[in-house]
């Protein structure tokens, strides 16, 4: 049990790191604060929420989906391998499960920011 928690907490650190470095990368070689050089990620949820980023920071906001991102593949992944099925149903499993915690995990934070008044009204 104890071995599926460390495994648990290595894979999250791992995709959360790399979420992380990938987004200060791709925001430090920006010379400007454009949307050509935010992370797709970012880009859709802060289109889909109508994010006001005068009222938000973009790097908490960046911060907060890593997070959520990072958790969301880590279920994933620690779910598809530890279950003992084949490996095409191990796929499938993986693909289903990413696709509906990811789309859970974006309504989640929008209603938070949606409560919090941190949306454009359109």
């Amino acid at each position: 049990m104890l071995i599926y928690l460390i495994e648990f907490i290595i894979l999250f650190l791992v995709a959360y790191l790399c979420y992380y470095f990938i987004g200060y990368l791709s925001d430090k070689n920006s010379k400007k604060k454009s949307d050509n050089r935010q992370m797709a990620e970012v880009k859709l949820f802060i289109k889909l929420y109508n994010i006001n980023l005068k009222k938000i920071s973009y790097k908490k906001l960046c911060k907060q989906i890593y997070f959520l991102l990072s958790l969301d593949l880590t279920i994933t992944v620690f779910f598809a391998v530890n279950v003992p099925i084949p490996f095409i149903f191990k796929v499938l499993l993986g693909i289903i499960l990413l696709a509906t915690s990811t789309i859970l995990s974006y309504r989640l934070l929008g209603f938070y920011y949606e409560k919090k008044g941190m949306c454009k009204n359109v």
